[in-house]
């Protein structure tokens, strides 16, 4: 399942960047994190949440739903490359089958 996964999303996904920031250190001067980034390329279907999806949960308008297969553990602290912006991850839903993990679904929110 997780090489179909992996499969299709290589053929129909779009070009992300997935940013792990660790070691994060608060800058009183600048007011933000000056943190370690780790950056991997991969490939995730993005798509718009529903109307029915931002009135009933705390997802905005214009959030996205990225829908990733790789080998990371994805956690609140990463964030997304996507489309020349920045995104941060606010939740991570993975689908797993036994001990493997196929496909990891990731809320994103604009930056800035």
């Amino acid at each position: 399942m997780t090489k179909t996964a992996e499969r299709l999303l290589a053929k129909f996904g779009d070009s992300v960047e997935l940013v792990d920031r660790t070691n994060c250190v608060y800058d009183p001067v600048t007011g933000e994190d000056t943190c370690v980034e780790e950056i991997f390329g991969t490939v995730g279907a993005i798509t718009n949440y529903t109307l029915a999806e931002t009135t009933q949960t705390d997802v905005l308008l214009d959030d996205l739903n990225l829908l990733v297969s790789v080998p990371l553990t994805i956690t609140k602290n990463y964030q997304v490359i996507y489309d020349g912006k920045r995104w941060q991850v606010l939740s991570v839903t993975r689908t797993r089958t036994q001990n493997s993990t196929i496909v990891q679904s990731l809320q994103i929110r604009a930056l800035g």
